[in-house]
C-alpha cells in the first residue's frame, strides 16, 4: 500500500514540475513578443539603426551583461614599436594628401566688401565645380524619393551661393545674417536677381570636401527646404575656412522658384 502511495506521490510531482516548466516558457515567448514590438515601434520612429538586425531573436538571452562599458579608451597605446624600420623610403612623396584642406581666406574674421565677395564667388565657382555637381545630384535623389521635381542649377543662383560661402568663410561664422547685419536675402539684391520665394540652407563640416546633404536630411528646417516643391532653381556654394579655430569648408544652398 505505501508503495502504490509513494508512486502516486512521485507521478503528482512530475506533475507539477511539467506544468510549472510549461508555464516558464510562455513568459520568456511573451518577452520575446514585447522585444519584437518594441524593435518595430523604434524602427517607424526612425531610431533604429540601419546595421540593426530585421528581426528579433527568438529567445531572449538568459541573463544580461552585468556592467555597461564606462568611457571610451582615454589614450593610445602608451609604447611605440620597439624597432624603426631598418631602411627609410627612398624618395619623399611627390604631393601632399588631400585630404588636407586649403589655406582659410587671408584676413579672417573680416568682413568682406561687396565687390571683393563677388570677385571671389566667381574664383570659388572654377575651384568647386566637382563639389556642385556632387551636391546638386545628391540633393535631387533626396527630392525623388519624396516625388518632388528635379532642380536644376541657376548660373546666377551658384553665384549668390559662393558669395555667401565666401562672406561666411572670411567672417569665420556660421549664420543666415550676413557680417554686415543685413539678411542673407539682400545678396539677391546685390545680383539683380528677381524671385518670390526663396531659401537659404548653410553647413560647414571638416572634413575635405564632404557633401554636406546628409547633414542637412538630417535636420527637419533645412531638409523641407531641399524637397519643397515651390522650389525649381538651386544655387550651390563652397568656400574653404575656419569655424570655431578648426579648418574646413563652408557650403551653401540657394533656393527659388
Amino acid at each position: 500500500m505505501m508503495k502504490k502511495n509513494f508512486i502516486k506521490l512521485t507521478i503528482i510531482i512530475f506533475i507539477l514540475v511539467l506544468v510549472a516548466s510549461v508555464g516558464g516558457n510562455e513568459r520568456i515567448l511573451h518577452s520575446d513578443l514585447l522585444s519584437n514590438d518594441i524593435e518595430k515601434n523604434n524602427e517607424n520612429d526612425g531610431q533604429i539603426s540601419a546595421n540593426a538586425p530585421t528581426q528579433a531573436p527568438t529567445q531572449a538571452p538568459t541573463e544580461a551583461p552585468t556592467e555597461a562599458p564606462t568611457e571610451a579608451p582615454t589614450e593610445a597605446p602608451t609604447e611605440a614599436p620597439t624597432e624603426a624600420p631598418t631602411q627609410a623610403p627612398t624618395q619623399a612623396p611627390t604631393q601632399a594628401p588631400p585630404a588636407v584642406p586649403p589655406a582659410a581666406p587671408e584676413n579672417p574674421g573680416t568682413v568682406m566688401t561687396n565687390d571683393e565677395a563677388k570677385a571671389k564667388a566667381v574664383e570659388l565657382n572654377n575651384s568647386y565645380r566637382n563639389m556642385v555637381t556632387t551636391i546638386l545630384n545628391e540633393t535631387n535623389a533626396i527630392r525623388g524619393q519624396v516625388g518632388s521635381s528635379p532642380l536644376s542649377e541657376n548660373a546666377t543662383l551658384t553665384q549668390i551661393a559662393m558669395f555667401r560661402a565666401a562672406e561666411l568663410a572670411r567672417s569665420t561664422s556660421l549664420s543666415h545674417t550676413r557680417p554686415n547685419g543685413l539678411n542673407w536675402v539682400t545678396v539677391f539684391d546685390i545680383y539683380s536677381y528677381g524671385y518670390t520665394a526663396a531659401a537659404e540652407n548653410i553647413a560647414w563640416n571638416s572634413q575635405n570636401l564632404v557633401s554636406p546633404v546628409e547633414q542637412w536630411k538630417t535636420s527637419d528646417g533645412h531638409y523641407k527646404n531641399m524637397i519643397n516643391t515651390n522650389f525649381s532653381k538651386i544655387g550651390i556654394g563652397v568656400a574653404p575656412g575656419v569655424y570655431n579655430g578648426q579648418q574646413g569648408f563652408y557650403y551653401v544652398q540657394e533656393f527659388s522658384n
